[in-house]
């Protein structure tokens, strides 16, 4: 069925195979055919199923088709970001790998400023935090335990 909606869609971004099909067919049209796309279920019903089955996946092999771009693309992406993500897995010592163990993108706020406020937030480098290594002084310490202070400890750590 997507493959009937592919040659019905008037989008700009095709497939190779589908502009071939395409071309195909308007020069069929412009000889006079009358050319009527139908789905039909694939082998429902037929007898000998595996053999069609079968000698479909034979002939495919022997094609050579080109690869089309937007699969190649979507493929090596795959396949980057699988390898990005196996190796952050390993930075458990990180501690931005406790933060976010995964390599999706976070999610954005449109107007930059918030979007900045809201990064250091979620890394824990705010001026609060992190003014100390700026200004060459000691960590600053939280009022209430005495302890480190950090984002961590402020919204989640200290009662």
């Amino acid at each position: 069925m997507s493959a009937l909606e592919s040659l019905h869609s008037l989008t700009e971004c095709r497939h190779i195979t589908v502009m071939e099909i395409l071309l195909l067919r308007r020069k069929l049209e412009g000889k006079g055919f009358n050319i009527i796309f139908c789905w039909v279920p694939g082998h429902v019903g037929i007898p000998d199923n595996e053999l069609a089955e079968n000698a479909a996946r034979s002939m495919s092999d022997h094609m050579q088709q080109p690869v089309c771009y937007q699969d190649l693309k979507t493929s090596v992406l795959c396949y980057t970001h699988r390898v990005w993500q196996e190796t952050w897995d390993q930075q458990v010592i990180n501690k931005l790998h406790c933060i976010d163990p995964s390599t999706s993108h976070w999610a954005a706020v449109q107007v930059r400023r918030p979007d900045v406020r809201l990064t250091r937030l979620r890394i824990g480098h705010t001026c609060l935090t992190h003014r100390h290594l700026l200004l060459g002084e000691s960590p600053s310490v939280c009022n209430f335990c005495q302890c480190d202070l950090s984002i961590l400890h402020i919204l989640i750590e200290c009662s």
